[in-house]
């Protein structure tokens, strides 16, 4: 983020009263379209180890978010630039790390978006609510730490004793530049069994 939006995050607990954001609020929310999203877990010897959190059934996560416009004053050039907005993680999840995506459900989507009435109060009051659903997450390779590298094996699950992905992919087989992603945590998995890397956990 540029020009006012400086920061990549912004808490959803205060965006109605800060004043960078209040404007933004009012009248320039958007949502931001995602698999998923990566967390670094650090572990008790203080090593850290990404994970991939996402939906069941490859759904779409639909995070709020808000946008602005302004000029590039080096060239001139008129540019977009988004923020996403964070809450706190459920107490079941807390211990991934202390925020999260604000994941909007389907039925929050257009208060959000204002195509049906919004009103401040239905701002406000949708920020309160917390997610409900189920999320489920996996160990993948340090590889996503670095933002040259790309693929699909980045989001697969990773099998640190035969240093492969799922399929039996060898690490790094795919490498593009790339957008950087950041990484997501959970307990260890089983790394001897496959079908135990994925957890899934209901939030209610």
């Amino acid at each position: 983020m540029n020009h006012g939006l400086s920061t990549i995050n912004a808490r959803s607990e205060s965006v109605l009263s800060s004043s960078m954001y209040r404007r933004l609020v009012a009248t320039q929310r958007c949502v931001v379209v995602s698999e998923g999203y990566f967390e670094w877990y650090t572990t008790e010897d203080g090593k850290k180890k990404p994970y991939f959190i996402s939906l069941p059934d490859k759904q779409i996560m639909v995070i709020a978010g808000l946008y602005d416009k302004w000029v590039d004053k080096s060239n001139g050039c008129e540019v977009f630039s988004h923020t996403i907005l964070t809450a706190s993680p459920p107490r079941d999840i807390a211990f991934i790390h202390n925020r999260m995506p604000f994941i909007l459900s389907p039925e929050h989507i257009p208060i959000w978006l204002g195509t049906t009435e919004t009103t401040t109060e239905k701002i406000q009051s949708l920020l309160q609510q917390p997610f409900r659903g189920q999320l489920i997450y996996h160990e993948v390779d340090e590889k996503v730490g670095n933002v040259r590298n790309d693929g699909p094996d980045l989001i697969a699950p990773f099998d640190p004793k035969k240093k492969t992905v799922a399929g039996g992919m060898k690490v790094g087989a795919f490498h593009r530049f790339l957008t950087p992603k950041r990484a997501a945590p959970d307990s260890q998995p089983d790394e001897g069994k496959k079908q135990k890397q994925t957890k899934t956990i209901t939030i209610s």
